[in-house]
């Protein structure tokens, strides 16, 4: 974000937080799974330069015959995810692209995976 977007040199900003995971029946056998943001970070980042996520995917972890068993849902995408929840029939999750230095704007998406009836 611009931290003074009135300012003739204009600087920018970001503020990283984690987005809770959710537990839902993703695949309708009546047991929840949990459903959390993973994402694999940049080794070196400049601070005020963005995020430093290379990628992110959405993590499912199910309890099967007494252990924890780690899957995914969808692809992986090359920008964060920021949002996540579950609504009848679908995940709905936002995925972020952020601005740059150099001016670029940054984009926020709605994305949704369909679940299985």
């Amino acid at each position: 974000f611009k931290t003074n977007p009135d300012a003739k040199d204009i600087q920018t900003d970001f503020v990283a937080f984690e987005v809770p995971p959710v537990a839902a029946d993703l695949d309708g056998d009546g047991r929840p799974e949990l459903l959390a943001v993973a994402s694999d970070r940049a080794t070196l980042t400049a601070s005020s330069m963005g995020p430093g996520v290379k990628k992110s995917w959405l993590a499912v972890f199910k309890f099967r015959d007494g252990m924890f068993v780690k899957g995914t849902l969808g692809e992986e995408l090359d920008v964060p995810l920021q949002g996540l929840t579950v609504a009848p029939g679908q995940v709905l999750f936002v995925a972020s692209e952020p601005g740059s230095i150099f001016g670029k704007e940054g984009n926020g998406h709605l994305l949704s995976f369909p679940l299985a009836k």
